[in-house]
């Protein structure tokens, strides 16, 4: 028997509502449409092929190589060219999708 708080092995992983895959990818959109702008064409292929990635990434402060621990990280939104690779960065926090601390 599990408590309340345990998962059994049965029980699919849960994730908050406000970051699930389709919630974000949603919710940049409306960002986007309500700031009246579009994804630009990518400055090295000159496409506008965009992909945007269904998870929140994290960036850290860069330390002489070595993993920063206790540091801020901001947590971002990917969008990579289809085409090259090129990756755009949007703080999540600063465009609404997640709340400082989450």
């Amino acid at each position: 028997m599990t408590s309340p708080t345990e998962q059994t092995p049965t029980d699919p992983p849960t994730k908050p509502p406000e970051t699930t895959p389709a919630s974000l990818v949603d919710r940049f959109n409306r960002w986007l449409a309500e700031k009246h702008v579009g994804l630009p064409h990518c400055p090295v292929s000159q496409d506008g092929n965009w992909a945007l990635a269904d998870h929140v990434v994290e960036l850290r402060r860069y330390e002489k190589g070595s993993l920063y621990v206790g540091g801020p990280v901001y947590p971002m939104v990917m969008v990579v060219c289809k085409t090259c690779g090129y990756t755009m960065f949007f703080n999540a926090v600063l465009i609404g999708l997640l709340r400082e601390g989450q």
